[in-house]
């Protein structure tokens, strides 16, 4: 849909999507990257989100799949238009796992981080957990991340990451903007993303920040 909307519809196009989870061919429509949380991961990771109170869901191929609908559903599902499957158990209903698990809470920032830090043993070595902004924690396979998926594309099309280019504002686009090139801030990033880049944006991201920097390259 993103694509799409975008007009990006050029032949040998690859997307990097749910943090890096997956790499996707657009003229084969095949994934040649397909990292998962595991179903024994997700029952863990959902069953402690249970015992906090903290909504989460997880993805098919197609669909959002959740066990309630709730506000926060709701507020996602106006940005993302997947439909949604509601089920009795996130991990039963996903054998083969997810590409990552969406934590989400509208309210509290700070219950989000409590969960973080509360599965933090467990995660250790194989799941990372990153905020994308204060409202999503997303929890993705260890050998994902929009870094290693840049680095992907890079030497599927046989390109020095040197020459590449990355932009981003929250703790998720960290990983990127470490592997490319020429690293690039929003002016509304957060501030340990500020310090990882190279450029900082004198407009934020919903004022066309990114069109004078494009507008300057060679």
């Amino acid at each position: 849909e993103v694509k799409k909307q975008a007009g990006l519809d050029y032949p040998g196009m690859l997307i990097i999507s749910n943090n890096g989870s997956i790499v996707y061919d657009c003229d084969t429509r095949k994934r040649l990257v397909d990292h998962r949380v595991t179903c024994e991961e997700l029952r863990f990771l959902t069953n402690e989100a249970r015992k906090m109170s903290v909504y989460c869901h997880g993805y098919t191929d197609t669909h959002i799949v959740t066990t309630e609908e709730t506000r926060e559903l709701a507020s996602y599902t106006s940005r993302i238009h997947l439909p949604v499957t509601v089920v009795d158990d996130i991990a039963d209903a996903l054998p083969d796992g997810s590409s990552k698990l969406m934590v989400i809470n509208l309210d509290d920032h700070q219950l989000l981080e409590d969960f973080r830090a509360h599965i933090a043993d467990f995660c250790k070595g194989r799941i990372q957990a990153v905020f994308s902004n204060p409202t999503y924690l997303e929890l993705l396979p260890i050998h994902a991340g929009k870094g290693n998926g840049v680095r992907y594309v890079c030497e599927h099309f046989q390109v020095p990451i040197s020459h590449t280019y990355g932009c981003g504002d929250a703790e998720n686009d960290i990983s990127m903007l470490e592997a490319v090139g020429t690293a690039v801030a929003m002016q509304n990033a957060d501030e340990h993303v500020k310090q990882m880049a190279d450029i900082i944006t004198t407009d934020d991201n919903n004022h066309d920040g990114l069109a004078p920097f494009f507008e300057k390259l060679p």
